[in-house]
């Protein structure tokens, strides 16, 4: 067992942030309690050098520690005041937040996170799922946290985009659906009166957590295709497209490393398997969803024989 003075502990993990909207967190079991999220330290001064990416906890006192990383979506906390304003995204330029006078009867705290989704697990619903069959792109995730119950209707304005960031299609019209707290999704209402905006988009007052998404799907769409779709899309965004490796060292064939690793990240965990001597091994699986805290059981037949754990403990892999 460890006890005394701060201890740093770093896990090395393959950048599990994608876009400029998430941040790093850390989950940590210490002496196999349950899982709990931490801020990470600083990072080591030598990340960018050895273009390695390490992520860690400090800790007083444990006998064991597992880490894991995980990606967070970035979080912007506005007070807002009773003469009300108005507030660009810090992580995204294109998203305005509008409260009214009086919007709110005291100061409230609203917390804004924006994430925006990879085209990979948009493209896995469109091919797997029949309710997003129409679905061509989805903008960001709008997520709107509010501490009281605003005594207005909150207005989100969407700013105009790079016609190369919307990837709008003639074929293609954008709709806007939003859920608060455990509500079903329904479409919001809109203003397009702005030259500048794409939409003005306005949420019933409530004491809610607002999600909020744009969704572009094909022209002829029915409306409650596209809420199922929303349905649909905001449970997938919240997973992980992985594919498992399970790769030899060529020198020494009883070392195995299985990996589950995200989709877009095979080729580069393929090349330091590689370098490393590990390259013997099945291909890669097919693509298939994971959730995070999801528990995968790990079952192995043939050659393949797992030690040093008890046979009926399951073992949790995360998508690195």
């Amino acid at each position: 067992m460890f006890e005394g003075f701060p201890i740093r502990v770093y896990v090395h993990h393959c950048n599990v942030t994608d876009t400029h909207s998430d941040e790093v967190l850390i989950k940590a079991s210490i002496d196999d309690k349950d899982w709990e999220e931490h801020r990470p330290v600083p990072a080591l001064a030598n990340d960018n050098i050895l273009n390695l990416h390490f992520a860690g906890i400090e800790v007083h006192k444990f006998q064991t520690i597992r880490l894991v990383a995980i990606a967070r979506v970035r979080c912007q906390e506005i007070l807002a005041g009773i003469p009300g304003f108005s507030s660009l995204s810090q992580y995204d330029k294109n998203v305005r937040i509008v409260v009214p006078k009086d919007g709110f009867s005291k100061p409230t705290r609203l917390i804004l996170g924006i994430r925006h989704i990879r085209e990979s697990t948009i493209n896995y619903a469109v091919q797997n799922y029949d309710n997003c069959r129409n679905v061509r792109s989805v903008g960001p995730l709008i997520t709107i946290s509010c501490q009281y119950q605003s005594r207005k209707d909150l207005t989100i304005d969407l700013i105009k985009r790079k016609q190369s960031d919307r990837k709008m299609t003639d074929s293609g019209k954008w709709f806007y659906v939003f859920k608060a707290n455990e509500e079903p999704w329904r479409l919001a209402d809109t203003e397009h009166t702005d030259k500048k905006l794409d939409a003005s988009i306005k949420l019933p007052r409530l004491k809610a957590t607002y999600i909020l998404m744009e969704i572009e799907a094909r022209l002829g769409t029915h409306q409650d295709e596209i809420l199922k779709a929303a349905e649909e899309l905001h449970y997938y965004i919240n997973g992980f497209i992985v594919r498992m490796i399970a790769k030899q060292k060529k020198t020494d064939p009883t070392m195995l490393i299985v990996q589950c690793v995200r989709k877009e990240l095979v080729s580069s965990r393929l090349e330091e398997l590689e370098k490393q001597g590990y390259t013997l091994g099945p291909d890669i699986s097919k693509d298939y969803l994971v959730m995070e805290d999801q528990r995968i059981k790990l079952m192995t037949k043939g050659n393949i024989k797992i030690v040093g754990e008890s046979p009926d403990k399951v073992n949790t892999l995360s998508p690195s």
